[in-house]
């Protein structure tokens, strides 16, 4: 079940969308998951998910393409080769 945070940041992705934003920030939202609609914003330069409770990221996230630079400190991600690890998107990240 989705929580009151994934819903609010649902809503953001879809204003930055609308906008055209580059930057966007979700830091201190308590997110535990980050919608698959993140993947819409392809031209987002900055993205800050640091300070949530995220433990994957979504495979979407590599859609990314512009992302010059993604924080995720502060969060509990796991450091293993799972298809939602974090080790699945440093090749899209590191080729910037």
């Amino acid at each position: 079940m989705r929580d009151q945070a994934y819903y609010q940041a649902e809503k953001k992705i879809e204003a930055a969308r609308r906008s055209g934003a580059i930057v966007l920030s979700f830091s201190h939202f308590r997110l535990t998951e980050l919608p698959v609609s993140i993947s819409h914003l392809t031209q987002l330069n900055y993205l800050n998910l640091s300070s949530n409770q995220l433990k994957t990221l979504p495979d979407s996230i590599g859609q990314l393409t512009q992302l010059k630079s993604l924080n995720l400190s502060s969060n509990m991600l796991r450091l293993s080769g799972s298809s939602h690890g974090i080790p699945h998107i440093w090749g899209c990240l590191f080729s910037v």
